[in-house]
């Protein structure tokens, strides 16, 4: 997968990957010198926004995230400059993939506190993203919110919480009768939403209600209300999905009045906080877990690699991760995924 995907890039970027592929920068390096090629191809003589003050914070002695550390680049936020020279100096769990990941496997590499950041080729589909740029952009930008220290663990709790009770039988039952709008909504929250988990979880609660909604409209045969109270009708059938989804979950006794109560509306601070403290505990067992327990662990990183393939250099390159989870739309109990990542942390990249 790697090497079919690789082989898209123009010669220059293949430049890049040389000193790479032998171990001489960190993939956060790599991404630097990637996002400044694709910015000067992509804005010209504009590409440089001009000096950058103050400085970001830069260890790396790669050139290129010197310059980037020291200089403003064309549509590059702020966010994402930040979260790259973090990746580079290997303070972040990050997956380096050079395709666009399934939701599954976003959701499964977060639920292990790691966020992916894809380099792509100048051909790829990123639509309905402008350009490779923006689509690169957009995933630094995710891995700011995603390892923000005060939402960290608990977001970990939070997408492996949903992860396993997503893959139970009871709820890909029950969600089979749901439309197509709701996979791309459940999909969105797996994937493409970073922050509090107490806002993660009422948005997941908060689509799965406008499904309900729908479903029971067509049932009735009749346009669903875009807001508004629930009809007794709905009400009955979002008692229903919500329990489902809770006992899915398996939440403790005494956090699931909080789950139920728990909205977009900020309206139940004491129920939030006392979710909030659940998914933060359950994000420090996983995180705790994986440094102690996994015999697969790399003692030095605390990154869990499920390793089927080494390249040459003595060094982890285009290491393939197998990880065993449920995917929505399939009937079977449980799917195998195969992602193309090098994870970069300074452990790693040596």
């Amino acid at each position: 997968m790697i090497s079919h995907a690789i082989s898209q890039f123009p010669v220059c970027i293949h430049e890049l990957l040389l000193p790479w592929q032998e171990g001489l920068t960190s993939s956060g390096e790599l991404a630097c010198s990637y996002l400044l090629r694709e910015a000067q191809r992509l804005a010209g003589v504009t590409w440089r926004q001009g000096n950058r003050l103050p400085r970001l914070p830069c260890t790396s002695t790669w050139a290129d995230t010197q310059f980037l550390a020291a200089h403003r680049i064309v549509r590059l936020e702020a966010a994402a400059a930040r979260s790259l020279l973090a990746w580079a100096h290997g303070q972040h769990r990050v997956c380096l993939l050079f395709h666009i990941p399934t939701a599954a496997e976003v959701l499964a590499l977060q639920a292990r506190g790691i966020r992916c950041v894809s380099l792509l080729a100048p051909t790829a589909d990123v639509h309905p993203h402008r350009d490779v740029l923006a689509f690169t952009n957009h995933d630094l930008c995710h891995l700011e919110k995603f390892v923000a220290p005060e939402h960290y663990a608990g977001q970990v709790g939070f997408f492996s919480t949903i992860e396993r009770g997503l893959a139970r039988a009871p709820w890909r039952t029950y969600e089979a009768s749901f439309d197509a709008t709701w996979a791309l909504d459940r999909n969105s929250v797996m994937a493409d939403m970073n922050g509090s988990s107490i806002f993660l979880f009422a948005a997941l609660k908060m689509k799965l209600k406008m499904a309900v909604r729908r479903r029971v409209a067509q049932k009735l045969g009749r346009v669903p209300p875009r807001g508004g109270a629930l009809a007794p009708e709905e009400m009955h059938a979002w008692n229903a999905a919500i329990e489902t989804l809770t006992d899915s979950l398996q939440l403790p006794a005494s956090v699931k009045p909080a789950a139920l109560q728990v909205s977009t509306k900020h309206d139940y601070p004491e129920q939030a906080q006392r979710l909030l403290a659940y998914f933060e505990q359950v994000g420090q067992n996983v995180l705790a877990g994986l440094s102690k327990n996994d015999p697969l662990m790399n003692a030095t990183t605390g990154h869990t690699l499920r390793v089927f393939s080494f390249e040459p250099h003595g060094r982890l390159f285009g290491v393939v991760a197998q990880h065993h989870m449920h995917h929505s739309r399939t009937t079977a109990n449980r799917a195998v995924f195969n992602v193309a990542l090098m994870l970069a942390a300074s452990g790693v990249d040596r």
